[in-house]
């Protein structure tokens, strides 16, 4: 009697928790101040990235173990380890001991953080295989929310207490929340399905019918008559029937990647690497502005403590929309058109910026940055989905989890976006206008091969499984439904 739709709000509310790291930059002065007694010595962003840099890691390494003890554990686990970050938190700063925030809130707080985010992806994709967009969305978007709440808490809790103190009331609230959710979470049964689509289903492949199978009389297999793909195309290939060898599928069968493949083809496969590219160069723009986004309204701006707050909060709720209602518009557009879209708005974002920095237009600078945070939100949104669509369900928590690292090498790349702007700032002053253009300059590239890349992805099942033609190195189209186009050396 257990209602999947229960699992939305529960994955919402435990995600917004451990999102209050998005809200990391209200720290920043306090802790510096707490500290070193500078509030501009620009150590405590430091302690921000650690963290991302140790989620995905973390992320990849517990995926597995979840997937075998359920999200309920991992969900405990994680809450846990970051409850124990924000008091390591309170007691560096009471003792004024950098390293200690560095080890506490960064090395424990990203492993949380982590194991925490991964939770409620797998099961609300295995719940939901008719909504993955919707389900993916949901299962981030909290994330993104927590730091619209921890903006506003920290800031009328700094102004009443100190940073130790707002650390731990902040730190047991977290904590206390997840305790109360963490019960709804569960997985469905193996046999469970919705309008015929279970979480083994790749996406293309919902249509296809079954004939009895001569080719494979004493196994699983059947094979599959011919038939119209959801796209149109007639096949005749060897089919899986819906029985739980499915993962157990030989290299013969040449529709081994018409269901959930296992964990070690999906990441070595040539989608993976592309979506890997392609997910880290949607992060790095919107992870490295973020964590600067209440100094860029301070200095750059000339806007109060409050105000910098505010416009944090809203960015928080675009982030939110943005993994909410673009992931659950992909389940009708597709996911390769979505992060295209994303990118290339990245890249006019990353031009228009400097712009907006050097005549000082601030409403101009406020589209910019919550444009930036919708589709950067979309981004993390759509990726679970995006994986389910190609390698099914039944390993998406471990694939999701690896494909975090991304997340987290975007984080040791902010160490270095952090360093570039120290430098800025002691050459040419904290209110520049100009401190941020270097760290633009790089990250346009990027977000150019990023483009590139997620060209190439094959998310039609047609692209991945039919032969190369002679002399083909890639094919690739816009949407699934769109002509295919193909690379060929003559």
């Amino acid at each position: 009697r257990f209602s999947r739709w229960l699992l939305l709000p529960a994955a919402f509310i435990i995600q917004m928790t451990t999102g209050s790291v998005y809200a990391w930059s209200g720290y920043n002065v306090a802790v510096d101040t707490a500290i070193s007694g500078d509030p501009v010595a620009g150590q405590a962003p430091i302690a921000f990235y650690i963290a991302i840099a140790f989620l995905g890691p973390c992320a990849a390494l517990f995926g597995p173990w979840l997937e075998h003890v359920g999200p309920r554990s991992g969900a405990l686990v994680g809450g846990l380890l970051y409850f124990v970050a924000n008091m390591t938190a309170a007691l560096a700063c009471h003792f004024r001991v950098i390293w200690l925030l560095y080890v506490g809130y960064g090395m424990i707080g990203g492993m949380g953080l982590g194991i925490t985010y991964i939770s409620p992806v797998g099961p609300l994709q295995k719940w939901f295989p008719d909504w993955r967009g919707l389900a993916s969305g949901f299962s981030i978007a909290g994330f993104g929310l927590g730091s619209l709440t921890a903006s506003f808490a920290q800031n009328s809790l700094l102004s009443t207490f100190s940073v130790e103190q707002t650390f731990i009331i902040l730190g047991t609230c977290y904590f206390g929340a997840t305790l109360l959710l963490v019960s709804i979470l569960r997985v469905p049964a193996s046999n469970y399905s919705v309008g015929g689509v279970t979480f083994d289903t790749i996406r293309g492949t919902e249509n296809l019918s079954y004939q009895s199978s001569t080719l494979y009389p004493h196994s699983h297999y059947k094979t599959l008559g011919p038939t119209s793909t959801q796209n149109g195309a007639s096949a005749s290939y060897h089919s899986i029937s819906n029985e739980p060898a499915l993962v157990d599928a030989p290299a013969k069968n040449p529709l081994k990647l018409f269901y959930a493949i296992n964990l070690v083809d999906a990441l070595s496969s040539w989608e993976f690497g592309l979506m890997f590219i392609m997910l880290f160069s949607n992060i790095l723009l919107g992870l490295t502005t973020l964590s600067k986004l209440q100094d860029m309204v301070k200095f750059q701006f000339g806007r109060p403590p409050a105000h910098a707050s505010l416009i944090n909060a809203i960015a928080a709720i675009c982030s939110t929309c943005g993994r909410i209602l673009i992931p659950s518009i992909s389940d009708k557009t597709g996911r390769k058109a979505v992060y295209m879209f994303s990118l290339a708005l990245q890249i006019a974002i990353c031009v228009l910026l400097p712009i907006a920095f050097d005549m000082e237009m601030y409403p101009a600078f406020l589209a910019c940055v919550f444009t930036l945070q919708v589709v950067y939100g979309a981004g993390f949104g759509a990726i679970p989905a995006f994986l389910s669509d190609l390698f099914g369900s039944r390993n998406v928590g471990p694939l999701h989890g690896v494909i975090l690292c991304a997340w987290s090498i975007a984080g040791c790349v902010g160490i270095a976006y952090n360093n570039i702007l120290n430098e800025e700032v002691l050459a040419l002053g904290r209110a520049s206008p100009f401190i941020y253009n270097k760290n633009l300059h790089w990250i346009l590239p990027v977000d150019c091969v990023g483009l590139a890349v997620t060209l190439l992805i094959r998310s039609n099942i047609r692209d991945r499984v039919m032969p190369r033609e002679r002399g083909e190195f890639a094919r690739f189209r816009v949407r699934a439904r769109q002509p295919c186009f193909v690379l060929a050396l003559s």
